[in-house]
């Protein structure tokens, strides 16, 4: 029996849809005051990811899906910096990002017309990356780095073509159900917990061959404010914060 299940099981990864995806992205995120709700930094600028995600290839019934991606870039920082006695100055730089991300999902295929079949599914990803805020020529500018862990839960549907060629298209929402984040400075080190916002993504794009496709994309989190926390040169709180990823996926499906 256990080798029967080994086989089916082999059987099934022959048949997955494995792609590849080079994926270029304008990255936009930006903060709000926790006093007045008014913007008060941003970030924006081009990254870029490489993405394999699975699909099982099924006519119809339940089914299960995963990806995996990593980024890397630097993009413009607009806003302020903590100095030595924890103000904000303003200060203007460029901040570089790495990250990577794993996701899984489980849903229900149903067919839509002749061509077509829909997809309703629920996930769960991590999400971790890296970013630091180099020094500036003012001494009393703090560089630091910043890292970010959210664990979020998604849903949505997926468009797919039965054939193969045709219009490929997703759409649902994301909640960041528990966000962990390290800053890590010359003065010390602080973790904060920012607060669940539900956000959105979605995509659409045309699969031109079995094997190839394109696909225009913009994903979201938003972040609602952390508790204030300590850090013992000043008092820390992560305020509202949102970002955008807009971007493009060139992919090979095996």
């Amino acid at each position: 029996m256990m080798v029967a299940m080994l086989l089916m099981l082999l059987g099934g990864f022959a048949q997955a849809q494995l792609t590849l995806d080079l994926a270029p992205e304008y990255y936009y995120w930006h903060e709000k005051d926790p006093q007045t709700g008014q913007k008060f930094l941003d970030e924006s600028g081009f990254r870029m990811a490489l993405e394999a995600s699975y699909k099982q290839p099924k006519e119809q019934g339940w089914l299960w899906a995963a990806r995996a991606k990593v980024y890397y870039g630097s993009v413009d920082y607009n806003g302020g910096a903590p100095d030595s006695s924890g103000a904000m100055s303003p200060f203007k730089a460029t901040t570089r990002y790495r990250g990577a991300l794993a996701e899984a999902r489980y849903g229900y295929r149903a067919k839509l017309g002749q061509q077509y079949v829909i997809d309703t599914m629920f996930g769960a990803g991590v999400d971790y990356w890296f970013r630091d805020l180099p020094s500036s020529s003012d001494p009393s500018i703090l560089s630091y780095d910043e890292y970010f862990l959210p664990i979020y839960l998604k849903a949505g549907f997926d468009i797919n073509p039965r054939v193969e060629k045709g219009w490929i298209a997703s759409v649902g929402i994301k909640a960041p159900v528990y966000t962990k984040q390290w800053i890590k400075s010359d003065l010390g080190s602080v973790t904060l917990n920012p607060t669940m916002r539900l956000s959105g993504y979605a995509q659409a794009g045309y699969q031109f061959t079995r094997h190839m496709s394109a696909i225009a994309f913009i994903d979201s989190y938003w972040f609602g404010k952390s508790d204030q926390v300590d850090a013992g040169f000043t008092s820390i709180q992560q305020p509202e914060s949102y970002t955008y990823s807009i971007g493009l996926k060139l992919g090979w499906t095996f």
